[in-house]
């Protein structure tokens, strides 16, 4: 086998299985990690205290997924809230104002005080009468004001006693040899924890990223993910044998049908599988049985025996399967 790569992020989506939608689906993201971690406990003992062997347990999977641009659903996903909309105090932040005679007024009506800067860098609180305020001493002049105003705006609470979800995720990345990209690997996660553990730095000279952390849980089934490899272009997978079942096959007229089931033999860690398509199956004896050309089915004819070929048309590869027909 060539070389394989794993090449560059992967894409990553996240779905709510209880009500089947995506809560996010990460394009834009600069790292995602899967990290597995086993905890082995060594056994010793004897002379020279040798190792007799190990004892592995507590597996765990971390996941991180970090975007290049700020994404505020990670913020509601790491406190396990939605993002809602509403009416809310909102700072409105150095407004232009012109003052004649010391006097004027915002573009929003304020909730409670006006500040304002005056061009000494003094900031005094005025209160304001509707949008018009009043400045002593301000005259003709221009001055920056700072006030909160009741607006609609999309919010997230992060509250005390609320904490993230489970949701299911899958990451997606591309298995590239010299030639060019040869499969696509998927990682999907039943239940992926967030830890609710974030940092939002806001800094000068970086932009803000957002970023996700968290831990798989295991599944009904006790798993905690699936890897699943899948082939670009030609689909076919190649097997080094092929095994037919059952090998022998006894038929009589109360028993005139049998099945044959064709096992694909890949060889190495991979496990076998069987082959629901792409076999032919020939009769050495039609007199004695028949069998479904595309279907493997045997079938009793007469008293006799027979030997029935089974060929894996793409690879070329043949087992037998030997009939006794009472």
């Amino acid at each position: 086998m060539a070389d394989r790569f794993l090449v560059s992020v992967a894409d990553v989506i996240m779905r709510d299985p209880s009500n089947d939608t995506i809560v996010a689906k990460g394009k834009t993201l600069i790292n995602t990690a899967f990290k597995q971690a086993v905890t082995n406990q060594e056994v010793r003992g004897g002379f020279g205290n040798g190792l007799a062997f190990t004892y592995s347990h507590d597996k765990k999977i971390d996941v991180s997924v970090e975007a290049a641009n700020f994404e505020v659903g990670y913020i509601a996903l790491n406190n396990g809230v939605g993002i809602l909309n509403g009416l809310k105090d909102y700072f409105v932040t150095d407004e232009l104002v012109t003052l004649v005679g010391g006097s004027g007024a915002v573009a929003s009506t304020p909730v409670g005080s006006v500040y304002v800067q005056k061009s000494d860098g003094s900031i005094l609180t005025v209160t304001p009468t509707g949008k018009n305020f009043t400045l002593a001493g301000g005259a003709n002049s221009t001055v920056y004001v700072s006030y909160q105003t009741s607006t609609s705006v999309d919010y997230i609470s992060i509250d005390a006693d609320k904490y993230p979800n489970a949701y299911e995720v899958t990451l997606i990345a591309k298995i590239f040899e010299g030639k060019g990209q040869v499969a696509e690997l998927q990682i999907k996660i039943p239940q992926f924890k967030i830890s609710g553990s974030f940092d939002l730095s806001l800094a000068a000279a970086s932009v803000s990223t957002s970023k996700l952390e968290g831990s798989a849980l295991v599944d009904t089934n006790g798993n905690y993910a699936t890897v699943m490899i899948k082939p670009v272009g030609n689909t076919a997978v190649s097997y080094q044998a092929i095994a037919a079942t059952p090998a022998a096959v006894s038929l009589s007229a109360a028993s005139p049908t049998s099945q044959i089931t064709v096992y694909g033999i890949r060889g190495g860690i991979y496990a076998n599988t069987v082959v629901t398509s792409g076999c032919t199956y020939v009769s050495s004896t039609p007199a004695t049985c028949t069998v479904g050309a595309s279907t493997g089915l045997i079938t009793r004819v007469a008293a006799g025996s027979s030997t029935i070929t089974v060929t894996h048309t793409s690879s070329g590869i043949t087992d037998t399967v030997v009939v006794t027909s009472a």
